[in-house]
């Protein structure tokens, strides 16, 4: 995922570099910026995406960072931090009532 992750980061880059140094992006003899433009966007979304789904980005909206592993490292510490004997005797507390 990594490695596929990395040519989605060059895409956009490779792109500039046709349109600079190569013919490339061409409709009848003259450069077509509009396709150009499109591909570009494109790929940027793209290589967004694809870092957010590494965890190289984490969104914090709409619970999107919800299952990172920073949140779940974080809930883990949180789940260490509660003494189980208080929760035994909130149990026992319970149970007298």
């Amino acid at each position: 995922m990594t490695t596929s992750a990395i040519e989605y980061l060059l895409n956009p880059i490779v792109f500039i570099l046709y349109l600079i140094f190569k013919v490339d992006f061409m409709t009848e003899n003259k450069r077509n910026y509009a396709y150009f433009f499109l591909n570009l966007i494109i790929g940027l979304i793209i290589s967004i995406f694809s870092m957010a789904y590494n965890e190289f980005i984490i969104l914090y909206f709409c619970d999107l960072d919800k299952n990172t592993h920073l949140q779940i490292a974080m809930r883990s510490e949180i789940k260490e931090s509660i003494n189980l004997q208080d929760i035994i005797d909130d149990e026992n507390n319970d149970e007298d009532v």
